[in-house]
């Protein structure tokens, strides 16, 4: 479960990485449908240079958040902290070449 110490000798030896507060992720099963999609994706991508087909998705910037890992002996339990939930929404966009990117669109603050 647990990589090398990051400090493997001195007076910090013993020290590893370790997730401070999270939530369990949840991954979906893959269905008939979902592979038949993406048979069918790849067909109509093949039709298009890679520099013409782009992609946009949102995503959220937590700016306010603060580290949710930090350097604790292996032995010692972590406590986290609550989190700031304040966020801003962000639309990135690339083309699947990487070559070109468009600039970010701020979509404005969620509470």
């Amino acid at each position: 479960m647990y990589r090398e110490s990051i400090f493997p000798t001195g007076p910090c030896s013993g020290y590893f990485k370790k997730k401070v507060c999270g939530e369990a992720k949840s991954v979906g099963q893959a269905t008939v449908e979902y592979a038949s999609w993406q048979r069918r994706l790849h067909t109509i991508l093949n039709e298009y240079e890679p520099s013409d087909v782009f992609n946009a998705d949102e995503t959220v910037l937590f700016y306010r958040a603060m580290p949710d890992r930090t350097l604790e002996y292996k032995s010692v339990q972590c406590y986290g902290h609550k989190v700031n939930k304040e966020r801003l929404g962000v639309m990135v966009c690339a083309n699947m070449a990487g070559t070109e990117t468009l600039p970010l669109l701020v979509l404005g603050g969620e509470k």
